[in-house]
């Protein structure tokens, strides 16, 4: 008797696992274009300003489909689901770039000045990894010939630890340029108001 119980109520839950619903997942991608694009053999409709899948494919975003995606359609405002899965210009950027093809280019906002009123005026500045190596390396030659202007100079530790740091700058140059032009921008601020 409760060998044929077990038995039954494995049978129950197998059918159950079996003919369940999957969770349908809807998933977006940003972009003007319009028309359907088949990515690895799945119909996204484009309209609207994006792109629409849905299906029992899981929960996540891939890196693949969102590049296949970008290359089909062009350059991608933000790819999310249903599920709450996001990559968009303030939420994982990076992985965002990197599907739009743009693997070492971060764009941050720089304050460019103030005009009359005292407004801050703010624009985009594309700061990729060369462009944060040439702002470093300008700035070291500002901030050595400020030294030399106030004859200062460094005994050897100071002169060590002003190496390692722009050794340790010129690394992260390469994996976080945004970072790397905010503290130039920073330290030039400084710089400037040091008479």
């Amino acid at each position: 008797m409760f060998k044929k119980l077990s038995f039954s109520i494995f049978i129950i839950i197998l059918i159950q696992v079996t003919f369940a619903e999957k969770k349908v997942t809807t998933w977006y991608a940003g972009t003007k274009y319009i028309g359907e694009v088949k990515i690895f053999g799945h119909a996204w409709n484009c309209n609207n300003g994006k792109c629409i899948l849905k299906g029992s494919y899981g929960n996540g975003l891939s890196m693949g489909v969102c590049k296949a995606l970008a290359k089909k359609v062009g350059v991608l405002g933000y790819y999310s689901n249903s599920a709450g899965k996001k990559w968009s210009k303030t939420e994982n950027s990076l992985k965002l770039e990197k599907c739009n093809g743009n693997k070492n280019k971060v764009t941050h906002i720089a304050k460019q000045g103030a005009n009359k009123k005292n407004k801050t005026i703010k624009s985009k500045i594309t700061c990729n990894s060369k462009t944060a190596i040439r702002r470093l390396n300008a700035f070291k030659v500002k901030y050595t010939s400020k030294l030399k202007q106030k004859n200062i100079k460094l005994d050897r530790g100071n002169e060590l630890g002003m190496h390692q740091f722009w050794i340790t700058f010129s690394r992260m140059a390469k994996t976080n340029p945004s970072k790397v032009c905010q503290t130039v921008d920073e330290a030039e601020k400084k710089l400037a108001k040091q008479k």
